[in-house]
C-alpha cells in the first residue's frame, strides 16, 4: 500500500530518549585551568551555562567541572576562601576534580543510578559525558528520561514490544474522535496465530513467544507510515490506520492491500532454528475492516475485526467496511 493512501495522525515513533545518555548531553564549554576566577565569573555571566568543563594542559587525563553553585560557594567563602583571595587565582583550585564522568554509551537508567548515588552536596551537579567533544547532562534532565523509560516500557507488549492493548486502544479512540466529521475513515487489521497451545506444547512458552515476537516485528516493517501495531490478545495483533477521503470503490482494494501486508508479515520464515526448527508453523488468520467516513467507534472497530476473525474460520469474505445502514 502506498504511504500516501493512510493518513498520518500521530507523529512518527522516535527511538525512547533514555536509551544512551550521549543522546541528552548539550555541549560543554571548557576552559582551561590556568584560567583566573575573575575570567571565569566574567564567562558564568552568560546564564545558560550551569557548569564549565575545566581541562588541565599538565595532567591532560584529569578532568575538573566547576558548577555555578561551586563557584558560588567558592567565592562567597563556603569553601575556606574570599572573593579577595580567588580573584586572582587560577580556576583549578575552585574545580572539582572527581565528577562523575560517563562514556556517550551508557544507559540513561544505568547514569541516574550513578548520579543519585552521590552524596547529597553533589545531587544537583551535572554529569560530563565524554567524547569527541565534552557534554553535560543535568540530573533533572535524568529523572525525567528514566520517568519517560518507565512511561515508554509500559506502553509496550513486554513480549513483542509492540504496543501494550490499553495504549493501542487508547490511540484508537483518540483517532476515532479525530475522524468524526471529516472524510476519513479508520482501518483495522486484526491478524490472529491460530495453535498457539500447540506451539507451545511442542516447544514451551519460550517458543510461542518466539512465533509472535516474529509476528509483530514483521508487522510494524511492513505497516505504511502512519500505522500502529498492538497486542490486544495471547495471539492477536491489532494494527490501526486512518484512511484519507477516498471513493466507495477504492476503499476496499485499499484495505486488501493492508490486509495482505500484514498477512505477509504472518508467514513463516524461511529458516527456522533452535526450538522453532523443532515445530510446524502455525496457521494464521489476517481480516480487516474499516469505518465509514466521518464516524468511527472504537469498540465497532474491534467488534467488527472479530466478527470478520469469524467469518474468515468459517470461509466467508465479509465486506471490509460498515454500510451507512449499520451505523449505530
Amino acid at each position: 500500500m502506498p504511504p500516501q493512501d493512510l493518513v498520518q495522525l500521530l507523529p512518527a515513533t522516535v527511538e525512547p530518549v533514555s536509551t544512551q545518555v550521549g543522546t541528552l548531553a548539550r555541549p560543554a564549554l571548557t576552559v582551561a585551568a590556568t584560567l583566573t576566577m575573575a575570567e571565569v565569573e566574567v564567562v558564568l555571566r552568560d546564564p545558560t551555562l550551569g557548569a564549565l568543563v575545566v581541562l588541565d594542559p599538565q595532567a591532560p587525563a584529569t578532568i575538573g567541572l566547576l558548577s555555578r553553585r561551586r563557584f558560588g560557594e567558592v567565592m562567597t567563602g563556603r569553601l575556606g576562601f574570599g572573593r579577595a583571595v580567588l580573584t586572582r587565582r587560577p580556576v583549578r583550585e575552585a574545580a572539582d576534580w572527581h565528577p562523575l564522568v560517563v562514556g556517550p554509551e551508557s544507559t540513561v537508567v544505568h547514569v541516574a543510578g550513578l548520579a543519585m548515588a552521590r552524596p547529597p552536596e553533589l545531587l544537583g551537579e551535572d554529569v560530563l559525558v565524554a567524547g569527541d567533544v565534552w557534554g553535560l547532562v543535568s540530573t533533572s534532565v535524568l529523572v525525567s528520561s528514566v520517568v519517560d523509560a518507565l512511561v515508554d516500557a509500559s506502553s509496550h507488549d513486554r513480549v513483542t514490544s509492540v504496543l501494550s492493548r490499553e495504549r493501542l486502544l487508547h490511540t484508537l479512540r483518540e483517532w476515532c474522535a479525530a475522524v468524526t466529521g471529516t472524510a476519513n475513515r479508520v482501518v483495522g487489521v486484526l491478524t490472529r496465530v491460530e495453535e498457539l497451545d500447540a506451539v507451545n506444547a511442542a516447544g514451551g512458552h519460550v517458543a510461542g513467544d518466539a512465533v509472535l515476537r516474529h509476528v509483530a516485528t514483521a508487522a510494524v516493517r511492513l505497516a505504511p507510515t502512519g500505522c500502529q501495531v498492538g497486542r490486544i490478545g495471547s495471539g492477536e495483533l491489532l494494527t490501526i490506520g486512518v484512511l484519507p477521503d477516498l471513493p466507495d470503490e477504492r476503499v476496499g482494494t485499499v484495505v486488501e492491500s493492508l490486509r495482505l501486508r500484514m498477512a505477509q508479515a504472518a508467514e513463516a520464515p524461511r529458516a527456522l532454528s533452535g526450538r522453532l526448527s523443532r515445530i510446524p508453523w502455525p496457521r494464521a488468520l489476517t481480516v480487516a475492516t474499516a469505518s465509514l467516513p466521518g464516524w468511527a467507534e472504537p469498540d465497532l472497530v474491534v467488534h467488527d475485526a472479530r466478527l470478520a476473525l469469524g467469518a474468515a474460520r468459517l470461509g466467508a469474505r465479509p465486506p471490509v467496511h460498515r454500510d451507512a445502514d449499520s451505523r449505530r
